[in-house]
């Protein structure tokens, strides 16, 4: 397989590293919320030179990166109606840490032989936001796309924090009392994956990072408007992947990975967890048990809940206050608008 070098660019990098010593060496603020437009200084994004995507029998040729809850999977299942693409049925983890050491690379050569002959494609929504994923991505394949699908980011970090309790990874807890302990990151000390809920949501400072190998013409944005209209989203799809989707098949927007809301739902699905999947030391990571038991449990627990709890419970979202949105939009305020102006504004 062929790996291509990143050049690296002194400049940019002293700036970033400046960067850190000022906001280190900063004074702290009364607030214990971090202020939300602080951040590191922008990284000189590469030039745009990235041309036609070519068929390479030794590379991954597209990537859904992210974001996290925001109908990747529909984006998915509508590029598998392409002959002439291949794709996993599931996410792909390996490019980031720790997989990628333990089999990652193994794995993504075998995707690569098993989509010969077609363009291949993954789809793993945390890549946003892993600051390593962006470079091995570029070293397999310098000239990969990458898919990205916008959600609104206090909405995103709702959905988000529901996925994050059903996992095992934080308490069953109302999420307007956990808001304020999430943004002074004393909840992440407890809870270790919370860590990353905040940071991907940040959707432009996220691109950034990709921004250092990826030129913006390698980069897909989808936003929600074009989730509401099919058939300009598989043009959109088709013109940056050059293949040709079915359109007489059908994709229910459905098909994305529908959330649990439900307190009571969430205690049940919760049960299952160590019985199917172990965690790592810190409860940030977690992996599927690979036997006959653990497989039948995890069935078991999901016919329950989907033919039996869902209708009896339903699956209303808890609102967020009108505190815990203020709070929330915020955080993210600059970010947006950083992501408008040098991104959305300027779309290729």
């Amino acid at each position: 397989m062929k790996h291509r070098q990143r050049r690296v660019r002194d400049a940019g990098q002293h700036d970033v590293h400046a960067a850190r010593a000022a906001r280190t060496d900063a004074p702290e603020t009364e607030a214990a919320v971090p202020d939300p437009c602080a951040r590191l200084a922008r990284v000189p994004p590469v030039g745009d030179v990235t041309g036609n995507i070519e068929m390479n029998a030794a590379a991954i040729d597209f990537v859904i990166i992210g974001a996290q809850k925001s109908a990747s999977t529909y984006v998915h299942r509508l590029l598998e109606q392409s002959s002439e693409v291949f794709m996993p049925r599931g996410e792909v983890r390996s490019f980031e840490d720790p997989h990628y050491g333990h089999g990652g690379a193994e794995k993504i050569e075998r995707i690569i032989a098993s989509g010969q002959g077609r363009k291949v494609g993954i789809k793993r929504p945390g890549y946003l936001g892993r600051p390593e994923v962006p470079r091995r991505i570029h070293e397999q394949n310098a000239a990969t796309r990458l898919i990205l699908v916008l959600r609104d980011p206090v909405e995103r970090f709702r959905s988000a924090y529901y996925h994050y309790v059903k996992l095992g990874f934080a308490p069953v807890a109302d999420i307007n009392a956990v808001i304020p302990q999430i943004l002074s990151g004393e909840y992440q000390k407890k809870y270790r994956k919370l860590e990353e809920i905040l940071p991907y949501g940040m959707y432009h400072d996220c691109l950034e990072n990709y921004r250092q190998y990826f030129d913006r013409r390698s980069i897909l944005i989808i936003e929600k408007e074009d989730l509401g209209d099919r058939d300009t989203l598989i043009r959109k799809l088709e013109g940056f992947l050059e293949i040709t989707i079915d359109r007489a098949a059908d994709v229910p927007f459905w098909s994305s990975n529908q959330g649990v809301y439900d307190a009571t739902r969430l205690r049940f699905l919760r049960l299952r967890n160590r019985l199917c999947y172990r965690y790592n030391e810190d409860m940030s990571i977690r992996w599927r048990r690979k036997n006959v038991l653990a497989t039948l449990v995890n069935s078991l627990f999901y016919t329950v809940d989907r033919m039996l709890l869902v209708r009896v419970f339903g699956n209303e979202k808890p609102p967020l206050s009108a505190a815990s949105k203020e709070l929330l939009d915020r955080y993210y305020r600059c970010d947006q608008e950083r992501l408008r102006t040098d991104y959305l504004d300027d779309a290729p």
